[in-house]
């Protein structure tokens, strides 16, 4: 089934550069200059990603990304943000909002597109099908994870964390190695913000998750 992706960016050329970009890939879209046209549309037709510009002539974008991601009908969608901004307390401030990539103007529409493709269309890794750690089991080509058998609700770059974590086998993964990973333009204080909100989903098991202070994190043990 094609993906639908909601570009949110009020320069009408970059706009249309998204756009056709991603038709190009096979992606349906749907272009907005401002914010509450697209809101007014996501009351009838939810999107399966949203390209996020983050300075829009009707407010910012942080607080259309914050009301997505409070609202139970929406925080599941994946929300990319593109911006000229370029400050780190931007970029942490966005994945602490719960956004699942931040890319920076000027980009390459090619690696916006991987981008896209990455959290929309997540391809089958090689080796095992199946992942366990403990009460965590992981299936890749599905795009599942498990705690005590029951689904965790993850976000893509949530995803990405705990299978690198599990496939560690307990080993330190360093706060590098899953920044690439994720293929984010961010520093590794957002891979911080991320692993907050998956221990949070992980519940009574977060101390599976230990912090290896200056290096990195790992799995423990199960007791």
């Amino acid at each position: 089934m094609t993906k639908t992706v909601f570009v949110l960016e009020d320069e009408p050329d970059i706009n249309r550069l998204v756009r056709d970009a991603l038709e190009a890939a096979g992606f349906k879209t749907k272009g907005f200059l401002r914010a509450d046209e697209m809101l007014f549309v996501m009351q009838r037709k939810l999107p399966d990603l949203i390209i996020l510009d983050l300075m829009l002539p009707d407010g910012d974008g942080m607080d259309v990304a914050r009301s997505l991601k409070s609202s139970e009908r929406t925080r599941h969608i994946p929300i990319v943000m593109l911006t000229a901004r370029t400050a780190e307390t931007d970029t942490v401030l966005g994945f602490e909002l719960g956004a699942d990539d931040y890319i920076k103007k000027p980009f390459s529409v090619r690696e916006m597109v991987a981008r896209v493709k990455r959290l929309l269309m997540p391809k089958a890794l090689p080796g095992p099908e199946e992942f366990s750690h403990g009460p965590i089991r992981i299936i890749p080509d599905k795009n599942e994870a498990y705690l005590d058998d029951r689904p965790l609700r993850l976000t893509p770059a949530e995803f990405t964390i705990l299978l690198e974590l599990v496939k560690a086998g307990g080993r330190v993964v360093r706060r590098t190695a899953l920044l690439s990973a994720l293929s984010s333009d961010g520093d590794t204080r957002t891979i911080d913000v991320h692993m907050r909100h998956l221990r949070q989903k992980l519940g009574s098991s977060a101390a599976l998750i230990e912090t290896v202070r200056g290096t990195g994190y790992r799995l423990r043990e199960a007791p």
